[in-house]
């Protein structure tokens, strides 16, 4: 195992030796291969309301089934499209904790977009975020039968996310799941809520590339994170790891995914872990300033003071999805071998998060705070004193 190198503020960067094992025994090799299964059955055709609505009311149906399949309470949530014509469906799916209901319950979510442009097959954009969604699905109940489900767990597909016209916005059906579904199931009362301790937000995670300067960034972005800039440099620009984008605000929920991240056998992958200097509720000049970093469905979060974590391969900024985003071209040739393990990873690494911040089990993982959280959570916290 090699040195980890933890900065939140500027970078992780984690680089470990592979087993090649999944933490429930199942090989990385036959988790990509359940994801494959997944991007090719449900998510390799055109998911636009106008150019196929009928494959994406197919796709609604097999996501219902997919939750409905594994135990969760599943709610289908319809809304306007900002009071235009066309009309959205979030699919949420809850797995009640114990503490459901009450002041210490800690929610916990897991999301990602459903919909495509009208011109795409959106295999990376974003059939790669809903095969992680629903294979955390399977994998979170496969794993915790010995354990209390203490936090309640909750896990979205969002609609129309991409950008609409008609409305003039991105991000919609997220817009409507926080304001008028998640504020909601929080309150208990008019004095007291439960908790939310994040959303992860997967958004566009299966391209992997080892090829020296595949990698860009927008101006400015390795002047404001010159630890990024420096690692970048030394791996001439590789494609080759996981971006993880949150502001100052989130990083406690943060410092669990890293732990999460950490356990994950790791070969040749490495994280990137941005925090932007922001606190609480952005401001329309943060927006401005660090627009590539609030291209997603986080945002919705971020609005409401609400901790999310962003986490991408970053999309057009990659080859080959720099000449593929919002193309035709984002279709089932991106789904090779090392793209499917890269997704693998972030998968366990997903459900991983999931278990430690929701279940109370005997032996191993899901104890809530384990040591290694809050190793990674001192080490991220004394590196912000250097910045």
């Amino acid at each position: 195992m090699e040195t980890v190198y933890l900065f939140w503020g500027f970078a992780v960067f984690m680089l470990l030796q592979s087993t090649g094992k999944a933490e429930d025994g199942e090989t990385l090799d036959e988790l990509a291969s359940s994801l494959r299964t997944i991007l090719t059955d449900g998510f390799s055709k055109n998911r636009h309301h106008d150019t196929n609505e009928v494959n994406k009311d197919n796709v609604r149906n097999y996501i219902i089934e997919a939750f409905k399949s594994h135990g969760l309470n599943v709610q289908l949530q319809p809304f306007s499209s900002l009071g235009h014509t066309y009309n959205g469906v979030n699919i949420i799916g809850i797995l009640p904790g114990q503490l459901q209901g009450t002041a210490a319950d800690k929610v916990v979510l897991l999301g990602a977009h459903y919909d495509t442009v009208n011109v795409t097959y959106g295999i990376d954009d974003n059939g790669s975020g809903m095969a992680v969604l629903l294979e955390s699905v399977y994998m979170y109940r496969k794993e915790n039968e010995a354990c209390k489900q203490m936090n309640t767990v909750v896990f979205v597909a969002f609609d129309l996310e991409e950008y609409q016209e008609a409305a003039g916005d991105i991000c919609i059906g997220s817009y409507h799941f926080v304001n008028d579904w998640l504020i909601p199931f929080l309150r208990i009362n008019r004095t007291t809520n439960s908790q939310f301790q994040g959303a992860l937000v997967m958004e566009t995670v299966l391209n992997y590339n080892k090829v020296d300067n595949t990698q860009a960034f927008p101006d400015g972005v390795l002047q404001l994170f010159p630890t990024v800039g420096q690692h970048l440099t030394e791996r001439n620009f590789r494609g080759d790891f996981l971006s993880i984008i949150g502001r100052r605000d989130d990083l406690i929920f943060a410092s669990a995914f890293a732990s999460s991240l950490y356990q994950v056998n790791l070969t040749d992958v490495y994280t990137e872990m941005f925090e932007l200097p922001i606190e609480g509720i952005p401001t329309d000049e943060e927006r401005y300033w660090y627009g590539d970093f609030f291209r997603s469905d986080h945002i919705r979060f971020w609005e409401h003071g609400l901790s999310a974590l962003f986490i991408t391969d970053t999309a057009n900024f990659r080859t080959p999805m720099n000449g593929c985003y919002h193309k035709t071209c984002d279709n089932t040739g991106l789904i090779t071998h090392d793209n499917l393990l890269f997704l693998a990873r972030t998968t366990e690494a997903a459900v991983n998060t999931l278990r430690e911040l929701s279940m109370d089990c005997p032996t191993g993982g899901g104890n809530l705070a384990t040591p290694l959280h809050l190793a990674i959570l001192l080490l991220i916290s004394l590196s912000t004193l250097y910045w």
